[in-house]
Formats: structure tokens, sequence, C-alpha cells
């Protein structure tokens, strides 16, 4: 990494930091609440490709919006029962656009933003979609 460089598009503080720097807390954002344990398998997740949860969250609400398969993932992915949603994945948006989109296709589905999010990044989490891709590269 460049001195100076702070990863894909200035998120977070470095390609691995989970703590979000004032400049990013003052962003937009999409927050999905979720079981402290697959908050800890997504931040390792993220770890292996040396990115923030914030970087691979904006990665896959994007491509969430061009494949649109929201409705089949709620079904196939829903939370655990009776978990507790004590954990939190936050993508750090860089403007309105994106969290404006994502609602929207929420809607669509009859689904908030959040729980939507959740269930992509839950189904990331089995299907592993990104793994595929950067081994590809």
């Amino acid at each position: 990494m460049v001195p100076g460089d702070r990863g894909i598009s200035g998120v977070g503080t470095g390609p691995t930091s989970s703590k979000p720097t004032s400049r990013e807390r003052s962003r937009v954002s999409q927050v999905a609440k979720v079981p402290v344990a697959e908050q800890a398998a997504f931040h390792s997740y993220a770890e292996r490709f040396g990115l923030n949860m914030s970087a691979v969250a904006i990665l896959l609400l994007a491509r969430e919006l061009r494949l649109r398969r929201l409705t089949h993932l709620c079904g196939r992915y829903p939370p655990e029962k009776g978990a507790l949603l004590d954990g939190k994945i936050i993508a750090y948006l860089h403007g309105r656009d994106l969290k404006e989109a994502f609602r929207l296709h929420a809607a669509n589905a009859h689904m908030r933003p959040g729980p939507a999010a959740a269930a992509v990044f839950r189904a990331e989490l089995t299907e592993q979609w990104l793994e595929r891709v950067i081994g590809m590269c």
C-alpha cells in the first residue's frame, strides 16, 4: 500500500480497519443488524481479502442491485429464529444514490433496508461469491 493510501475509496483507516473514521461516520450508511456471530464471520471474511467490512458490504449491495434476487435470498437465508441481533454490519456509502436505490429495491420486495441488507450479507457468508471472483483474477 502506498503511504497515505486509505484502501478502497477511502474506506476505513487501512485495508483491514474495522473502526470507522469520523469522516465515515458523517457519511450516509446502510446498517444491517445481525447476530454477533454473523458479524464476526463477516469481519473474518472481509479480512481474508484485505478489506474492511464496509468495503465488502458496499460491493455486495451494489451486486444485489444488479442481480435483483432479494426475494429469493430472504426466503433462502432468513435470520436464525430467536437470534439476538446485537451485531452490526455497516456499509459507509459515499453518497445517497446507493442507499436510496437499495431502499427502493427492498421496498419492492416488501422489506425494510436493514433486514434486506442482512439477508444479502448472510447469503454471502454461505455463497462466497467474492471468494470465487477474486480467485478468478
